[in-house]
């Protein structure tokens, strides 16, 4: 099993998230579990690269590359370095499949 890794991320919250009562408010440092949906303005498009990667661009946006890890009932996960999901399908390129490699913003 690999070492535990710090990844700082920029997450954008709506506040419907934080007001509907689901979460106690936040506080600077703290650690929180949560599910990571990504979205994407153009859809990640299959890549022979086989890398992960997660570099921030700017305002909450990120460079991804991944893999796809999982696709049943109109979710995808990919793998980019942490998991992350989408439950629209017009986000992944047409065609791929569990096992490919996408990259995109």
């Amino acid at each position: 099993m690999s070492e535990p890794k710090t990844l700082n991320l920029d997450v954008y919250l709506s506040r419907w998230i934080v007001e509907d009562g689901n979460y106690v408010d936040f506080r600077v440092g703290e650690m929180r579990q949560f599910a990571l949906e990504f979205w994407a303005p153009s859809p990640l498009t299959r890549t022979t690269e086989r890398t992960m990667s997660l570099q921030q661009q700017r305002d909450h946006s990120y460079s991804v590359s991944g893999r796809l890890v999982f696709f049943a009932d109109g979710v995808w996960v990919i793998d980019c370095g942490v998991l992350a999901y989408s439950e629209q399908e017009r986000e992944i390129e047409a065609g791929c499949t569990v096992g490919d490699f996408v990259r995109g913003t």
